[in-house]
């Protein structure tokens, strides 16, 4: 019988507390991973970050449970998974880098039409490409179809998904030039602007992987975009574990450092690390740990830092552009912005935030600009019910009021 290993990992920076105790804190925190655990989840992470300190670092559970015969390894926070979604924002992060460098010359990058930079077959192709601005894909209002439609799992995971008496599943890699052709079949959900729900939600993934080859197209050597965001925006913070999936020397297989996914099937976990799920593309491509998430997330976020720029000005047009947001849908609280969303909250006011949902991954990172923090958790699996997808959701925002309670004598406001 294999053992699975829990541990439970906390480092807290705090000279004096105030009304909350570091030890309740600690406890809340803890409270939260096992309770996440017991629903179901073989592991998960959390990392606060704060004016560039790490505040709090938790993890509970195992980030592979040893179904395929290998060792059991627990879940640390400098663990390797896929972020899925929450990749967006770094897909945003890099058209306003372009953005505020083109502008210096009179150009709006943000605002032209995507024709301009896309070829003459995605545009004949997608319904409102011929239409839509750079920015309205950034903002989901493009009303481009995304073309992980709702037959998307019976394409990518079902098929997959074989012998229940086998314990790990595989797929062949997916293609993402083939599996956008998927979107050329699609009508557009709405006119370009005028967001509403006529495909449930104006959330496209198509908006992403096009933003990549944008990206591409933007390059000097018209190279994947995976290079640009080497020498823009991990290099410069040292994020050494975070890396474009399929756009790497790194072989995922051989890395006892990285996340395995799972989902309950019939009763009992199933690992789908290696059912591809369209991993390494643009719309959610990025490998990287829950430390380098938060990192580079409060360092986008901060004002007072030039990164990704090369000047403060720079930053503050950079900031200035990314942080708009636009209402989508009248009494919807969540307002869509440049690769992440928006939200006001009792006790934290707007928070800036984008999840992700990867066949068995769950990750979520929120930012609060009042308090200069971030939250970041990692979840290595998903639900039918979706418990552990209200949990991912839910669990940032508690920690952050937990944390902000623990330390308010030294928040900056």
């Amino acid at each position: 019988m294999k053992m699975v290993f829990y541990t439970i990992q906390l480092i807290a920076i705090f000279s004096v507390t105030n009304l909350w105790s570091q030890d309740d804190v600690l406890i809340k925190i803890e409270e939260l991973l096992k309770k996440i655990v017991q629903a179901g989840a073989p592991g998960v992470s959390i990392v606060v970050e704060q004016n560039g300190s790490n505040l709090y670092s938790a993890s509970l559970g195992s980030a592979n449970l040893g179904l395929g015969g290998e060792v059991p390894v627990s879940f640390k926070p400098d663990s390797l998974m896929r972020i899925a979604s929450t990749s967006k924002t770094y897909i945003a992060a890099m058209i306003v880098y372009h953005h505020v460098k083109m502008s210096q010359d009179g150009t709006s990058l943000l605002d032209q039409p995507i024709r301009n930079f896309l070829s003459s077959e995605i545009i004949s192709s997608i319904s409102n490409a011929d239409k839509a601005t750079v920015r309205q894909l950034l903002n989901h209002t493009s009303g481009i179809a995304d073309y992980r439609g709702s037959d998307w799992a019976n394409r990518a995971l079902i098929p997959f998904i074989g012998d229940p008496a086998e314990s790990v599943y595989s797929s062949p890699p997916r293609d993402e030039t083939l599996d956008l052709k998927l979107a050329y079949s699609r009508a557009a959900c709405f006119k370009p602007g005028k967001a509403n729900l006529a495909c449930g939600t104006p959330y496209s993934n198509t908006n992403y992987v096009l933003l990549g080859k944008i990206l591409d197209e933007l390059s000097p050597d018209k190279s994947h975009h995976s290079k640009q965001m080497q020498s823009v925006l991990f290099n410069p913070l040292r994020l050494n574990r975070t890396f474009y999936e399929k756009h790497t020397k790194v072989d995922l297989t051989q890395r006892d450092d990285f996340v395995h996914g799972y989902v309950n099937i019939n009763g009992g976990l199933k690992d789908l690390t290696w059912v591809d799920d369209g991993f390494g593309y643009a719309n959610g491509g990025i490998v990287s740990t829950p430390k380098e998430v938060a990192h580079f997330y409060n360092t986008l976020f901060d004002s007072s830092l030039s990164y990704p720029m090369d000047t403060l000005a720079q930053k503050s047009q950079f900031l200035s552009e990314f942080k708009k947001t636009t209402p989508i849908i009248d009494g919807i609280p969540t307002e869509f912005g440049l690769g992440i969303m928006m939200e006001k909250k009792s006790g934290l006011g707007k928070v800036f935030y984008h999840g992700g949902t990867f066949g068995a991954y769950l990750t979520n990172a929120i930012h609060i600009p009042k308090h200069k923090m971030t939250v970041v958790i990692f979840i290595n699996s998903a639900d039918e019910k979706n418990k552990l997808s209200g949990f991912r959701n839910k669990v940032p925002s508690t920690i952050a009021a937990t944390c902000i309670k623990a330390a308010r004598p030294f928040i900056a406001h």
